[in-house]
């Protein structure tokens, strides 16, 4: 049985210590000595107090904590250069009685080191997305989930990024009830995006026309939906107001009663009706320019 073990200890590609209930060591494994500094005269001993490589932190309460009824516990060993998951479970007799504790060491570095690259990217990514005027966003195929915003939201609506995410509906429900349709209407996953204007009511009830843009990712990872929102309320304001002035300007032109020219910022006649035309005694139009000259 000794030699069995041996064998299959030699064959695991993980570290691995077995200690009993008073934490002292009864076997390891030869890739334990990555983690821990054992040598063959340490079997006995207790584990806690050997040194190790890396920082194991919470080790002898997890131990405990597994000997005395818990199924397992997960401890997290890392340096600059190599990382380790330590899981801890039951070691037991055949009637399930609790001998003590299995501590297994996985090498995974390499993981942990693209999680550190992706964890970077996505620092970068959200620095960049604040630093945008416009809010950027992400959400799931079926628009019900918030995968992700920039912290502008927050000036944008009154809600957090955070209490988005955790509910959607709160954006969404704050649409103003008359453009519902048609923002339902524009959005859809059989396009590859969409551009949509519409009102929506802050969390402190003010009202603001926001403008939505998305593409939908075709990516067959990924069926999901990114996009902006920015708020357009000023430059909507602008637009009816120049549409309203230009409105009573053309009402005003198309009277014949009075007088009425309009001007450029060179002095140039851009318009002008009948009107004025008859006062100065000349053709309408272009004929007026060389008077005015």
């Amino acid at each position: 049985l000794n030699n069995d073990l041996e064998n299959i200890q030699s064959s695991l590609s993980q570290g691995m210590v077995i200690v009993d209930r008073e934490l002292r060591i009864s076997r390891f494994s030869p890739l334990a000595v990555r983690v821990f500094g054992l040598v063959d005269s340490d079997v006995g001993q207790p584990l806690i107090g050997v040194p190790t490589t890396v920082p194991l932190p919470g080790l002898r309460d997890a131990l405990l904590a597994v000997v005395n009824g818990d199924e397992r516990r997960s401890i997290e060993a890392a340096s600059e250069e190599v990382a380790y998951l330590a899981q801890i479970m039951p070691y037991r007799d055949r009637h399930g009685g609790r001998l003590g504790a299995i501590l297994t060491l996985t090498d995974v570095s390499e993981l942990v080191a693209l999680r550190r690259v992706a964890e970077a990217s996505l620092r970068e990514f959200a620095s960049l997305a604040d630093a945008l005027d416009q809010v950027v966003w992400k959400r799931d195929h079926t628009m019900r989930r918030i995968l992700y915003l920039s912290r502008r939201i927050e000036g944008l609506t009154g809600w957090s990024a955070e209490e988005l995410c955790r509910n959607p509906a709160l954006l969404d429900d704050a649409i103003h009830p008359d453009d519902r349709l048609a923002v339902a209407a524009a959005r859809g996953m059989q396009q590859v995006g969409w551009s949509v204007t519409y009102r929506l009511i802050r969390r402190d009830g003010q009202e603001r026309t926001l403008q939505e843009m998305a593409t939908v990712l075709e990516d067959s990872n990924d069926h999901g939906v990114v996009g902006t929102l920015a708020d357009v309320t000023r430059q909507t304001q602008l637009s009816r107001t120049t549409e309203l002035l230009a409105a009573g300007f053309q009402t005003l032109a198309a009277g014949e009663a009075s007088p009425l020219a309009l001007l450029d910022g060179a002095l140039r006649l851009a318009h002008s009706n009948a009107g004025f035309a008859e006062a100065l005694g000349v053709g309408t139009g272009a004929a007026l320019q060389p008077l005015l000259d």
